[in-house]
């Protein structure tokens, strides 16, 4: 049975009341600390990625975005579930994973997204019915992936990597089934706090930080993030609801085959577009919960698109900044969501513009 396949708008919002979602899931402790370090690392990303270099209408955009991801967040995060105890197996995926796609990028010289359909295929093809894995494990061994491949020039030794695949598999095993449940593209935001850990560490401690790699993203590659990013997530949010196709498999492999076909075909432009077409894959791990149909997902990716459009910085090639922003995009959307089913932006909406004949409280 596919889980999606006639969904009715009235079943979408999550929560409808505050309290009554605190009430019914009463996260704990570590839930909530763990879910103030991502957001303390998305905030960090979006204060330097986007918000101190808006200028213009995009002021007011990122405002917006702003606003609604710290709305969604909340709404997250009092639904968010008690923390459990991380599971040996998905701390080792992490780590295997992070130095399987470091391999692939530092050794044998495969593009870095080309790379991540590669591990992803491989992580994803072993969780189909009655494979090794579990949605979580491939879940956990994608989210340390990430730690391996978007290291712009690779200058972390290998010991950085594997603590690094250590972190993110650690830490996406206690915040899978816990924190931000059902929120869209947490294993990139998980990925971005351990990389940022390490790479914290390994300045401390007189190491190499990652170079940087600057995107080139203008002309026809710059817009065309918009569009991609939609695509990736409708692609993959199809492959996932409509054909039941694990989602790190229905992620990676058409990942796999656009990254290769455009880093062949259109070459300088390649870094950004599959950038755009990598990270709106990761908006379709939304549940449907937050997220309930192809348009609420085809938003979210436009809304990622829109922030990749213009992001810059010091951050620019930074381990799991994909993730992470389409984590920011996820956030917006299900809140702006939540908004429009909820009773009170009716209740709203009626008190500013009331409608000739119907009566106001």
């Amino acid at each position: 049975m596919v889980p999606t396949a006639n969904l009715e708008a009235s079943e979408t919002a999550a929560v409808r009341s505050l309290g009554e979602g605190y009430r019914a899931y009463r996260p704990s402790a570590v839930t909530i600390l763990l879910g103030l370090a991502l957001l303390a690392a998305m905030t960090y990303l979006f204060v330097n990625g986007f918000w101190l270099r808006a200028t213009g209408f995009d002021i007011a955009f990122v405002a917006v975005v702003g606003v609604l991801a710290l709305l969604g967040f909340v709404l997250s995060l009092i639904t968010s579930r008690p923390a459990r105890r991380p599971l040996l197996l998905h701390v080792v995926l992490g780590a295997a994973a992070a130095v399987f796609a470091q391999f692939l990028t530092r050794e044998m010289r495969i593009p870095v997204l080309v790379a991540l359909g590669i591990t992803g295929c491989i992580l994803g093809i072993a969780a189909l019915p009655g494979g090794p894995l579990d949605f979580m494990a491939s879940a956990a061994g994608y989210t340390g992936m990430f730690t391996g491949l978007l290291q712009p020039g690779p200058t972390l030794s290998w010991p950085w990597v594997v603590a690094a695949g250590l972190l993110a598999g650690l830490l996406f095993s206690v915040v899978g089934p816990a924190v931000l449940p059902g929120v869209g593209a947490r294993m990139g935001a998980v990925a971005f706090l351990a990389g940022s850990v390490v790479y914290l560490l390994a300045e401390i401690t007189g190491n190499d930080a990652p170079s940087i790699l600057p995107a080139d993203a203008t002309g026809f590659g710059n817009w065309a993030m918009v569009p991609i990013g939609m695509a990736g997530a409708l692609v993959t949010w199809a492959l996932t609801h409509r054909r039941a196709m694990p989602f790190v498999l229905a992620s990676a492999l058409p990942c796999l085959i656009v990254c290769g076909v455009v880093t062949l075909t259109l070459p300088g432009s390649a870094p950004v577009l599959c950038s755009a077409w990598a990270g709106g894959t990761l908006i379709a791990s939304a549940s449907p919960a937050r997220l309930p149909t192809a348009f609420w997902i085809g938003l979210a990716g436009a809304v990622y698109g829109m922030l990749m459009l213009h992001f810059a910085g010091p951050l620019t090639g930074h381990v799991g900044v994909l993730g992470a922003t389409a984590t920011i995009a996820c956030l917006a959307t299900a809140a702006a969501e939540w908004l429009v089913h909820t009773r009170s932006i009716g209740l709203l909406v009626a008190r500013i513009a009331p409608i000739p004949g119907t009566p106001t409280r």
